[in-house]
């Protein structure tokens, strides 16, 4: 669940050009069934999901590492006694 929510933002990026371009180049105004249409959703539920874990490694986490900050644990000071 970690894992999804941390590419949740790339497949949101991607799914919409994923589907447009497996329904223009694989339905291409054919018509199909229930199944057939399931499967296509299938189909680009996976392919998203894979690209989306493409560019949430090779992209955001790149990115976040090179601009995020520091993060700097304070220790609590000793009090005199």
């Amino acid at each position: 669940m970690v894992w999804l929510g941390n590419v949740s933002f790339a497949f949101y990026l991607i799914q919409f050009p994923v589907m447009v371009l497996i329904t223009r180049n694989l339905l291409g105004g054919k018509q199909f069934g229930i199944v057939g249409w399931a499967g296509f959703a299938v189909l680009s539920l996976i392919v998203s999901t894979a690209i989306a874990a493409v560019l949430y490694h090779w992209v955001d986490l790149p990115i976040m590492r090179r601009f995020a900050r520091v993060k700097r644990t304070t220790e609590p000071q000793p009090t005199p006694a």
